[in-house]
């Protein structure tokens, strides 16, 4: 009777090639690590991999930089360490909004380590991480952006109180032309001192032949003078009478725009009369003077 007796298999060495093939996927595997850390820390902003239960999972070192904490102490915090007052509550309640809808962002103030404030723009969007959902974001300093807007809020302010204060009669106007000749004009802003000289009232928005019917052909010559000046982007000065509502004027013209002119002017109706007035005396006089008999010295 032939037996076969029972061989133990032996485990071989693994092939030097699948050693090598294995190395090099190792390899492979640091070099893209590496490279996705010099990409993160390269960017000027705040990045942050937070997973569902909100725990931080990676972070770029310009937020250790920002916070002022350790990659060990920014691992035991949370997200909402990062504020103070009722904006930890926004940024939890924008945290469950990337996990519900995909995406979320907010404007706050990050508040470091030494408790120092900056306003930053955080933006989140959801991704899966091994099959894991997880918030992956970036936040953005916008401390230039708020003093610009703190600056032009305060310029705002102070135009207006110009614009309202201003004695002179302002009007911004865009001009409406046909066939490159001024036909009309809208206007789009008129100060206090514009209503007081002119006695127009509620004119914003509305054509000025609406506002005084039959100015077009009455001042043909102040149509012509602002059409100018839209079209030109020239600044003109000049004195004219509007026949339409029996006033002299001095008018300052500028165009901010293409077909838009700013007109900035006051009322000199009784300094032209005056004028008129003090010519019409001195003509008197120099005629009794020329016209007297004897001889007169002064």
């Amino acid at each position: 009777m032939n037996v076969t007796r029972y061989k133990p298999k032996v485990k071989r060495a693994p092939r030097k090639s699948a050693l090598r093939a294995a190395r090099k996927r190792t390899q492979i595997e640091l070099r893209e690590k590496n490279f996705a850390d010099e990409a993160l820390n390269s960017l000027p902003g705040l990045y942050y991999l937070i997973d569902d239960q909100g725990r931080f999972l990676r972070w770029n070192k310009n937020f250790e930089t920002v916070s002022g904490y350790s990659s060990e102490e920014i691992s035991r915090l949370s997200p909402t360490d990062f504020f103070d007052g009722p904006e930890k509550e926004i940024i939890a309640e924008r945290i469950r909004q990337v996990f519900q809808t995909g995406a979320a962002s907010v404007e706050a103030d990050f508040v470091a380590k030494d408790r120092s404030r900056t306003p930053y723009l955080f933006t989140g969007k959801r991704v899966q991480i091994d099959r894991k959902p997880c918030l992956s974001g970036m936040g953005i300093d916008i401390t230039e952006r708020k003093r610009i807007e703190r600056e032009l809020r305060e310029s705002e302010l102070t135009y207006r109180s110009l614009f309202e204060n201003m004695l002179n009669g302002f009007a911004y106007c865009r001009m409406l032309y046909e066939n490159g000749q001024p036909q009309d004009f809208i206007y789009l802003a008129v100060n206090d001192a514009f209503e007081t000289q002119t006695g127009l009232k509620n004119v914003v928005g509305r054509r000025v032949t609406e506002v005084i019917p039959g100015i077009r052909e009455a001042d043909s010559r102040l149509f012509e003078l602002y059409g100018r000046v839209a079209m030109t982007g020239q600044p003109e000065r000049f004195e004219v009478f509007v026949e339409s509502l029996q006033q002299w004027f001095s008018i300052s013209a500028y165009c901010p725009k293409p077909e838009h002119f700013v007109a900035v002017f006051d009322i000199i109706t009784e300094r032209r009369r005056a004028a008129a007035t003090l010519r019409e005396s001195e003509e008197k006089l120099s005629a009794i003077f020329e016209g007297a008999l004897d001889g007169i010295l002064v």
